[in-house]
């Protein structure tokens, strides 16, 4: 016969070492424990999923201390979760205390090494953004004096087909994007500037 897990029941069945008990307790007060775990160990999540798992298993091996005439489940079990994390917060201060001085000091060497390299890349990436802006800037430097001296050159060719071919019709159309184009009945010449 299987045995359904209620609010009513879960503490007696605790009490009895069902476990399926204690996974109704996980799902239905872990958010509970979590806050108040988070309270105290928030950026430890190593240290915080371990005082979880301890507080359950405080909860397992307690449970016969839990007294329903002195107040909630949710309240003991969240006093349990804010006293673990109290004690892992104070063996998580001890350890980093206890560190060895030199393991310190080569964590801050690595530290000032990351920084460094960290500022070599960033002058490096400033000065490949500097070398791009130059480079663009050049380029459109570079593509006006073009279309000065391609536009020159292009009256010098118009001018001498004109002057060989003078019974000739052409006809010039200059496009948005600089390409002339000079055209007679035979050729068709273009150019681009």
């Amino acid at each position: 016969m299987k045995q359904i897990i209620t609010q009513k029941n879960f503490v007696e069945k605790l009490k009895r070492r069902n476990e399926k008990a204690l996974e109704y307790v996980i799902r239905e007060y872990g958010g509970y424990v979590k806050a108040a775990v988070n309270h105290n160990l928030a950026g430890l999540p190593e240290e915080m999923e371990e005082c979880m798992d301890d507080v359950f298993l405080d909860v397992w091996e307690h449970i016969e201390r839990f007294d329903a005439a002195k107040g909630s489940f949710r309240n003991w079990i969240i006093s349990i979760a804010r006293f673990r994390s109290i004690d892992y917060l104070r063996r998580y201060s001890r350890t980093c205390m206890e560190e060895n001085v030199s393991n310190y000091e080569s964590k801050l060497a690595r530290n000032d090494r990351i920084d460094t390299l960290e500022q070599e890349i960033s002058t490096e990436t400033e000065k490949i953004l500097e070398g791009l802006k130059e480079g663009f800037q050049s380029k459109e430097e570079s593509a006006k004096k073009s279309w000065k001296i391609g536009g020159t050159r292009m009256m010098e060719i118009y001018e001498i087909l004109n002057h060989v071919h003078s019974e000739e019709e052409y006809i010039e159309e200059d496009y948005p994007n600089g390409l002339k184009v000079i055209t007679n009945a035979e050729t068709k010449l273009t150019f681009e500037i």
